[in-house]
């Protein structure tokens, strides 16, 4: 299994919930970035020696805690290009070389 999250601390902390943290990998990844996305898939198949199988996707961001008279422009269409486009890159790059497989999408 391959965790991966902005933070690659978090990533790290979600193996210790696994049953045998030393057989998977944690890697840094964010997703507003392509060549982050691919980095992080490329990680992922040299670790499992193949494409992945199974990809779940739950990246997002709520935007800041403002009232809507608050929030510039600039913030709503950050929050936008995550939540829009998180969904289409890893989607993209994840289903490089994968002959069959899932893809979620949270």
């Amino acid at each position: 299994m391959v965790v991966a999250d902005i933070c690659k601390a978090s990533a790290e902390a979600t193996l210790k919930y696994l049953i045998s943290e030393t057989a998977h990998l944690a890697v840094q990844v964010d997703v507003t970035k392509e060549d982050s996305v691919s980095a992080a898939f490329e990680a992922a198949r040299k670790h499992l020696g193949k494409a992945p199988e199974i990809i779940v996707n739950s990246a997002g961001v709520s935007g800041p805690n403002k009232t809507l008279s608050e929030i510039s422009k600039k913030e709503i269409e950050d929050v936008f290009s995550v939540n829009f486009f998180v969904s289409t890159k890893p989607t993209n790059e994840g289903t490089v070389n994968m002959q069959y497989g899932i893809f979620y999408l949270l």
